[in-house]
């Protein structure tokens, strides 16, 4: 006897993702040979997901009017800068590195000649660990910045990049060390708790301003670069990061990101007519029935079943789900850890799927260990993230896996 396949989707999804995905589901389960005679589901998302006509609303107004296709303001070329800097602290180096060294090395060997621009910044690195500006108030360490010294000069490329110069007197060559020393000594605390960063983190006037001091004993004199080639470069490589981050903005509150974050939101704070509305439609299915929710679909299932156990589900599968990290975060309205109250148990059986490319799946064996009835299976798309969190219904080794746990 065959039974009824009944899906739950996940964030973001609206009725044509819902119907497409539905379908992919129905032709893999024939391929498969999986046991179902009828295929369906629920379109909450739609009727029930967030409302999208007026978020823009809640964006600047220069991030919401302003055209993708204007040029990055110079403020926002700066913090792309340093967005890229703090990524990789030798950004603006390595992207001098790139070109073909204005000085020219010496046929013995290809070495450096004892003036190469190489040879001289390296000497000027080792006077700076002597003569550091005053830290007072940035949250730095004067230990840190000798390690950070230390680490410039054994980079692999640094001959390359200050050879690009051409001159070991350039400024240019150590304004973009003193940033790129500042940016190694940040990059290093990227890790701390939030808040716990040092002051020069959160505040780029400090920040510049010890770039500045740090130039000025470099080069041994106030003088600033005018603007030259390595500025011209690293502007061109800063603007795409600037115009990305403008766009990633404005897309992330009114385009396709938005639903999936809002579905979330929406579910944690009001989900009960969400699930109201699957509990009902499950009670419609002819049985037996095989239940399957993908990332908060699965959540929502478990969330459900843990709180009406008798619904006629026989096999829960959950696909790409964090439901196991919100129970242990304690996130999920019935199913609680330590649960003060009458404890509510995880529906079993319960199959539960990950792809371990998919960084939105978790594991709920070792979650829930003790409990019997409960089982973890891979599945391997082998595309990266974010398509392997949506891959699963087109690798057969999903319904080949669910075929060996639904036994109707």
């Amino acid at each position: 006897m065959a039974g009824t396949l009944f899906f739950v989707h996940g964030t973001g999804v609206r009725d044509e993702g819902f119907q497409k995905t539905l379908a992919l589901i129905g032709e893999g389960a024939r391929r498969n040979g999986l046991a179902v005679d009828d295929v369906r589901g629920t379109s909450w998302g739609t009727r029930l997901g967030v409302k999208l006509d007026r978020l823009a609303d809640a964006l600047p107004i220069g991030v919401s009017t302003r055209s993708l296709s204007d040029e990055p303001s110079p403020e926002e070329i700066a913090a792309a800068t340093w967005m890229e800097l703090l990524d990789d602290p030798y950004f603006e180096l390595r992207v001098a590195a790139t070109g073909v060294p204005k000085f020219a090395t010496t046929a013995t060997a290809g070495l450096p000649s004892q003036d190469s621009p190489a040879v001289e910044a390296r000497a000027r690195l080792d006077r700076l660990k002597g003569d550091l500006p005053d830290l007072a108030g940035t949250g730095l360490q004067p230990a840190e910045l000798v390690a950070a010294i230390e680490a410039l000069k054994a980079w692999e490329l640094f001959s390359r990049a200050a050879d690009a110069f051409g001159d070991g007197q350039d400024p240019e060559l150590y304004e973009a060390m003193a940033r790129s020393l500042v940016a190694a000594v940040l990059f290093a605390h990227r890790s701390d708790p939030p808040g716990a960063a040092p002051a020069l983190a959160y505040e780029a006037q400090r920040r510049d301003a010890l770039v500045t001091a740090l130039a000025d004993r470099l080069t041994g004199t106030p003088t600033r670069s005018i603007s030259s080639w390595l500025t011209s470069k690293v502007v061109d490589w800063a603007k795409p990061r600037a115009t990305k981050y403008l766009r990633d903005r404005r897309i992330g509150l009114t385009g396709d990101s938005m639903p999936a974050i809002g579905d979330v939101l929406l579910y944690q704070r009001r989900g009960g007519d969400i699930l109201q509305r699957i509990a009902e439609e499950l009670a419609l299915c002819p049985k037996p029935v095989l239940a399957i929710g993908h990332s908060l679909g699965g959540i929502m299932l478990v969330d459900l079943l843990s709180r009406q156990p008798a619904l006629p589900i026989d096999l829960l599968v959950t696909v790409g789900s964090q439901s196991p990290l919100l129970y242990l975060l304690d996130a999920l309205e019935g199913l609680r850890p330590n649960n003060p109250g009458p404890a509510l148990q995880p529906f079993t059986p319960w199959l539960n799927i990950y792809d371990p490319n998919d960084v939105l799946s978790f594991c709920a064996e070792r979650v829930f260990a003790g409990r019997s009835g409960i089982h973890d299976r891979e599945v391997r798309s082998e595309v990266p993230f974010p398509e392997s969190h949506s891959a699963y219904w087109r690798q057969d080794s999903l319904y080949e896996i669910i075929k060996t746990f639904w036994k109707p």
